[in-house]
């Protein structure tokens, strides 16, 4: 029994699964950034729902980022809290991994690359791109979206997120599409989560950090 936490974004998400297999979530988006306020909350909720206790986890996973500076904070003190107190391990899953988990879980079309991308201000997008089999064909990185960067691709290629929901302006091969409106949520680490647990491949909960990418600014 695994509880996932999703606060890399705007959307404040937590999730509770057995055996990689989806229990119950819940999930919101309000206007004004309230992680903080709410997340233990759902966490109390979520194990309410699913009548199991926090003695009964297993492990806690959190989404590693990168993503928003103090949503990532929450969310990794809150889990790393609930570590300590139970004893149990941490698992982490990078944020863009989920999104792509949980992305080709609900896409039905037909394309050779996904590139989930998380919004850093202006045009600058936290990104990576996928295969269809989840291998890594481009390592994470910030990239500042110009007209020429999209303007010619030789293969399909999906952009999704808040990152691929402003690039509407620039121009983009006719290979390049976007789907808009996705939200990363906690629903997307299940898999992965399960698959870390079964490994034993926990992080240190003293020592893990989220993956910022870079240095916070206040404003």
């Amino acid at each position: 029994m695994i509880l996932h936490i999703e606060t890399s974004g705007k959307t404040c998400s937590v999730a509770l699964a057995k055996e990689g297999v989806l229990i119950t979530y819940i999930e919101s988006t309000p206007e004004k950034f309230q992680h903080a306020e709410v997340l233990n909350v759902y966490i109390e909720q979520l194990m309410l729902q699913a009548s199991v206790s926090l003695k009964e986890l297993s492990a806690v996973c959190v989404s590693s980022g990168p993503g928003s500076y103090t949503g990532l904070r929450i969310g990794a003190s809150t889990a790393k809290g609930l570590c300590y107190a139970l004893d149990i391990p941490l698992i982490s899953v990078a944020t863009l991994k989920g999104m792509y988990s949980q992305f080709l879980d609900t896409y039905s079309g037909k394309s050779t690359y996904f590139c989930p991308m998380i919004d850093a201000r202006r045009m600058e997008v936290y990104t990576s791109r996928f295969d269809g089999l989840g291998n890594v064909t481009s390592e994470l990185k910030a990239l500042v979206v110009n007209d020429s960067t999209f303007a010619t691709h030789s293969n399909p290629l999906v952009l999704f997120g808040d990152g691929a929901d402003k690039l509407h302006e620039i121009p983009l091969s006719k290979n390049v599409t976007i789907s808009k409106g996705f939200k990363p949520t906690a629903r997307g680490l299940v898999k992965d989560a399960y698959a870390k647990f079964q490994a034993k491949d926990f992080e240190d909960v003293a020592y893990f950090t989220p993956n910022y990418l870079k240095e916070f600014r206040a404003g």
